[in-house]
């Protein structure tokens, strides 16, 4: 019982410091440094939880508070900190800790798209950013809260 309440405290006070800025990821789109601040909730993993699922029904990893149209964060570019474009969710799948977002610009146009991975505990997000154009980037962000 002390396990569950301990973990039941642990996972709300993980959101509310998150829900506060979002989680800070810094790292780069192809040669460019970005600073990415994602309201994406809290992880948990399979590890956590030795006799199953946990009581949140939550499998292999999953992020609690996030489905698909969410408006999830921002990023911008470190050499433009006052251009900040907005992120919302195309999809989440759990299991693959796969997440799909859409990119728009501070005037509201659709200017790209990041598909990536997380890994454990959302240390890392890395993947494919396509613009609006078609061109494909590498990024590869950290973690940084």
């Amino acid at each position: 019982m002390k396990k569950i309440l301990f973990i039941i405290i642990a996972l709300l006070t993980a959101n509310a410091i998150y829900a506060q800025d979002g989680r800070k990821y810094t790292g780069k789109i192809g040669q460019y440094d970005i600073t990415m601040r994602m309201d994406i909730g809290i992880f948990a993993e399979r590890e956590d939880f030795p006799d199953g699922d946990n009581m949140f029904g939550l499998g292999m990893t999953d992020m609690i508070d996030i489905e698909e149209g969410d408006s999830c964060g921002y990023y911008f570019y470190n050499s433009r900190p006052n251009t900040k474009f907005k992120l919302i969710v195309e999809s989440y799948i759990g299991g693959d800790r796969t997440l799909t977002m859409s990119e728009y610009t501070p005037k509201g146009t659709k200017s790209g798209t990041f598909e990536g991975s997380f890994g454990k505990y959302g240390s890392t997000y890395k993947g494919k950013f396509t613009n609006n154009k078609g061109e494909e980037f590498k990024f590869d962000l950290k973690d940084e809260d």
